[in-house]
């Protein structure tokens, strides 16, 4: 298995988010599908202070796939568990369909305490 070589510097080529040589920064479309509406609002908090990030929160998992189409997030946070819709039945549909497919998209789960 090959590692990266973290001693060489990175060049504006390798880094996602630059649009030219010049290092012009995009803004970064997050997009987050998760039925509680506390997790959109932690991550609104968390990136409330970023100037280059625009959260996107859907709490309608049947919702989830137009947004993602007419957002063409940078990366997607997907809940694993919701109702009617399950995480990872919207991810296989993200992966299959050709706007969505090369998207990167984290996986999230929590565990409720009663």
């Amino acid at each position: 298995m090959l590692s990266p070589n973290w001693s060489q510097p990175q060049t504006p080529q390798a880094a996602p988010f630059i649009l030219d040589a010049k290092a012009k920064i995009s803004t970064v479309r997050l997009l987050l599908i998760d039925d509680q509406v506390i997790i959109g609002e932690a991550f609104r908090r968390m990136v409330a202070t970023e100037t280059d990030i625009s959260l996107h929160y859907t709490s309608n998992p049947a919702k989830a796939i137009q947004d993602a189409i007419a957002i063409e997030p940078t990366v997607i946070f997907l809940d694993m568990i919701m109702p009617n819709i399950d995480g990872l039945m919207l991810l296989r549909w993200f992966r299959s369909h050709p706007v969505t497919r090369d998207i990167p998209i984290v996986m999230l789960s929590s565990k409720e305490e009663a």
